[in-house]
């Protein structure tokens, strides 16, 4: 049951394993580290973004892209 942020956090996660690199853009004055349990998602995404690929940084935004099967979250879902 997701109650808050941490139990959702957790319900998406699932205990996946990342990962060892990550990529790091740069947005303007934002920074934000890409972390994947799939390399070859990284490796698409690293083209993708090429233009804006940074060096490690402590990131203001992290975001961790995971590749599995939906999970049931037990709440509704609406395609945007």
């Amino acid at each position: 049951m997701i109650t808050d942020l941490d139990s959702a956090a957790r319900a998406l996660h699932n205990e996946v394993p990342l990962c060892d690199k990550a990529l790091y853009l740069r947005m303007g004055e934002c920074s934000l580290r890409l972390r994947s349990n799939s390399a070859q998602l990284l490796g698409v995404l690293r083209t993708y973004f090429a233009h804006v690929l940074s060096t490690a940084v402590t990131p203001d935004i992290e975001v961790i892209a995971i590749e599995r099967a939906a999970p049931d979250l037990c709440v509704d879902f609406i395609v945007w």
